[in-house]
């Protein structure tokens, strides 16, 4: 079974990066969030979706706000998101 650590790790690193913003504030672009994770765009979609889908962002007024900070159960532990080659 295939595994998507880039994805699990670009999860990781974006939860970080919105645990330190202030609630309502703005995401960025995808092109933004893209070049501070260093994924491709599409990575990001699928971060948004899951971000959506737990309550922690929404489209207000055409842009993608924080809702909720992240807590411990938002994050992927460390061992999902080791690729194969450092297991």
């Amino acid at each position: 079974m295939k595994t998507n650590t880039v994805y699990k790790r670009a999860l990781n690193r974006c939860l970080g990066m919105l645990a330190d913003r202030d609630l309502g504030s703005e995401l960025g672009s995808e092109q933004h969030l893209a070049e501070l994770l260093n994924v491709s765009r599409t990575t990001v979609r699928a971060v948004l979706v899951t971000l959506e889908a737990a309550g922690m962002v929404a489209q207000v007024e055409g842009r993608k706000r924080l809702l909720r900070h992240p807590t411990a159960v938002d994050y992927f532990p460390d061992v999902e998101t080791e690729s194969a080659r450092t297991i």
